[in-house]
């Protein structure tokens, strides 16, 4: 999906830890502040933190389908847009801990001949997850429709028209939703399925997740001239490798600790999805890439996760290792979290203990 990188990469502070703090590092009156600024923003969504091993905190503000009146709540599915391409990467982890893929392989080693026409032959299923591909954003091709690129095959047929943005993969991070697909092309080859029963049976399944259950959909909007319009990506049964999964925020709650709890992949696959791979050239120096995530270490506190967003909704989640706290935002309006998230970390680091300046201050 459509990519958004929020809140830390905005920003150009100066961070340093001074103390250490509890692991719970909120407080209900911290929550209820959040709540109070989102809900003055208009925030329209779905938020969710578990501190530790307490129940988790819940906030929804909004309606999920206008027309109908339908409320948001955190029994509401949103698309997840690029969220989806961590889970894209656990799916390979899988395979690499199994020993049926390695990383530093060329990725044409493990497709037929044609299957990938474009970029360099010495592509890796590393510079894949890490975005250093070259093979840039398949949302950018003069033949990209919502409505008729569907399968990972009508993908790769955009995939593979595309002129490269870099000839020189491992060189320079280019956020790549290309380089996702061709990950869901290795998975649907492995194991002879479509990407999404691959995601429903080995990722949403063994956590208890049942995708085909009915819940209620939020439908994305955006604001065009005061007026609210329908944005992209309404239709859940449309994702693939690059995004576009919906989930509850409780069921992303699921799917996220699994992966913490060693349910998914190993804690020594996941330390290798954290380890820092890329970074994009114009955000602060403490911003990185992994393999499929977004790795942010502002010196005092630790965030994992990811970010998407396509034309009416966004969402981010971060996990906090050193405290084992989860942060989930999910909205239904094109631009709708980047202040509650900005406002969540901040706090998140001044409980922590995090002083922070501006850049030239004394």
């Amino acid at each position: 999906m459509k990519h958004v990188w929020i809140a830390c990469l905005l920003i150009s502070f100066q961070l340093q830890a001074q103390t250490e703090t509890s692991k719970k590092l909120l407080t209900s009156t911290d929550l209820s502040v959040l709540a109070s600024k989102a809900k003055a923003n208009q925030f329209s969504g779905t938020l969710l933190m578990v501190q530790g091993k307490d129940n988790g905190w819940s906030w929804s503000n909004g309606l999920a389908q206008e027309e109908l009146k339908i409320a948001n709540g955190d029994g509401v599915r949103y698309n997840l847009g690029s969220i989806g391409k961590s889970l894209t990467a656990v799916l390979i982890m899988q395979l690499v801990e199994q020993k049926k893929m390695v990383l530093d392989e060329p990725v044409k080693k493990y497709l037929p001949a044609g299957t990938l026409t474009t970029g360099s032959d010495a592509i890796t299923i590393r510079h894949l997850l890490n975005n250093t591909s070259g093979l840039g954003d398949f949302f950018e091709s003069p033949d990209y429709s919502e409505s008729k690129t569907i399968s990972i095959d009508d993908h790769m047929k955009l995939v593979n028209g595309m002129k490269p943005v870099s000839m020189e993969p491992g060189k320079s991070l280019h956020y790549s939703n290309s380089g996702f697909i061709v990950l869901g092309k290795l998975l649907e080859l492995h194991y002879g399925k479509p990407y999404q029963q691959i995601v429903k049976e080995r990722l949403l399944q063994p956590v208890g997740i049942h995708y085909d259950a009915k819940k209620p959909i939020a439908t994305g909007y955006y604001v065009e001239k005061d007026s609210l319009k329908i944005g992209e990506g309404n239709d859940p049964s449309k994702w693939s490798s690059a995004g576009g999964l919906f989930l509850t925020v409780q069921e992303l709650h699921l799917l996220i600790k699994g992966m913490m709890d060693g349910k998914l992949i190993s804690k020594e696959s996941l330390q290798r999805l954290w380890t820092k791979e890329s970074r994009p050239e114009q955000e602060p120096p403490f911003v990185h890439y992994g393999l499929g995530w977004m790795l942010e270490d502002p010196n005092c506190i630790q965030l994992r996760g990811h970010n998407g967003g396509v034309k009416g909704f966004q969402a981010a989640f971060r996990y906090l290792p050193q405290e084992d706290t989860f942060i989930y935002f999910l909205s239904n309006r094109d631009g709708g979290i980047e202040s509650i998230f900005m406002e969540t970390i901040f706090l998140l680091m001044e409980r922590k203990g995090c002083k922070m300046e501006m850049p030239g201050n004394n």
